[in-house]
């Protein structure tokens, strides 16, 4: 399904007519999208380059998830079975055994250029930028015009990790963008090296333009959303990520993103479902249902407080014991269960020589 990208939205405005259905929410009630002239880029607070290390922290991991799609028709069938076996490694978290495995794949066949290209990003993934470009640069010497080789020197040169250099990267980007126009991944590339450099109103437009060029690509939009909310766009955002969740319902990043976006639009209702749906489908410890639960704890701890400060106790209560049902020994819970209408929703310190409240996490007296 194409979807056209609404106009980029002034920070916390709205979508315009045609963006993509909803992943959770029906609501339309948000005021009409400003000129693109009116959005402002950088979050507040952050230079350049902090804001350029946010936004990549999220690029390489995506990207990865890309190349298994890529696999068929790339390599021979014994250095394909290989690679097959390196993205069973990388799927099961264990990156380093996935890179030997690419490397096995490489002495079947030294020449091949995907597999060096996997090696490539691995090397990246695991915190060493200029083993992975000099593995590129050697595919790019024997073809100048290898589209993966170039987006992925462009990923890893815009990294938040030396040997960095975004004048290289946006070259790289603008050069794939020559050899397929339609690479929303290269846009996306030459807004993120335009942001890093200051130049807000040109990323915007090429933000925009890999909107409409994202179409079924989950990770892209996923990409796209977590850039948007890093810039405090967060309708953009937020249409990107449940576009990312129609093609993937399973994608826990994104589905406890767009948990954080919709409280910051004040849609807490889909706040909390959104990270209760990351948490059926990953329960903690695992790191992605981890996240939800901290953010929906988080989320409920304001609201019992907001109850507590405004008097209505049963409201307060009530979310003070449902906080319980996710961490039996949370102290700020148990304090203010014992000691109703004591407090505004925060435990007092521990009088001089009074035991000291329990630890978060602790069990319940």
């Amino acid at each position: 399904m194409s979807v056209t990208a609404p106009a980029i939205c002034a920070r916390d405005g709205a979508t315009v007519p045609g963006a993509a259905p909803p992943f959770l929410d029906t609501d339309r009630g948000l005021p009409p999208s400003l000129p693109l002239n009116r959005a402002k880029t950088l979050a507040k607070g952050k230079t350049p380059v902090q804001a350029r290390k946010l936004i990549l922290s999220t690029i390489l991991v995506m990207v990865l998830a890309l190349s298994m799609s890529l696999l068929p028709g790339q390599a021979g069938a014994t250095v394909l079975d290989t690679l097959f076996t390196a993205q069973e490694w990388q799927n099961r978290g264990d990156l380093a055994a996935a890179r030997e495995a690419v490397r096995s794949a490489l002495k079947q066949s030294p020449e091949d250029s995907f597999a060096c290209i996997r090696l490539a990003q691995l090397d990246a993934a695991l915190g060493n930028p200029a083993e992975a470009l000099k593995g590129l640069d050697a595919v790019l010497a024997s073809d100048p015009d290898n589209r993966l080789a170039l987006l992925w020197k462009g990923h890893i040169l815009l990294g938040p990790s030396p040997p960095g250099d975004i004048g290289q990267a946006l070259a790289c980007y603008k050069r794939l963008t020559a050899l397929d126009p339609a690479n929303g991944w290269a846009v996306s590339g030459q807004a993120l090296c335009l942001l890093a450099k200051g130049q807000d109103r040109e990323a915007l437009a090429l933000l925009e333009k890999a909107q409409n060029l994202a179409g079924e690509d989950g990770p892209l939009h996923h990409l796209l959303g977590n850039t948007f909310a890093q810039l405090g766009l967060t309708v953009n955002a937020r249409m990107e990520l449940e576009q990312a969740l129609e093609i993937n319902s399973r994608n826990l990043v994104a589905l406890t993103s767009l948990g954080d976006v919709y409280l910051r639009l004040g849609l807490d209702s889909l706040a909390l479902n959104a990270w209760r749906q990351a948490m059926a489908l990953a329960p903690p410890p695992d790191a992605s249902g981890n996240q939800a639960r901290q953010s929906l704890l988080a989320a409920l701890t304001i609201q019992a407080r907001q109850a507590s400060a405004s008097g209505n106790a049963p409201e307060t209560t009530r979310l003070w014991r449902t906080i319980l049902g996710y961490e039996p020994g949370n102290a700020e819970a148990l304090w203010n269960l014992r000691n109703p209408g004591e407090g505004r929703g925060a435990a007092p310190a521990p009088r001089q020589g009074a035991a000291p409240a329990p630890r978060q996490g602790a069990a319940p007296a």
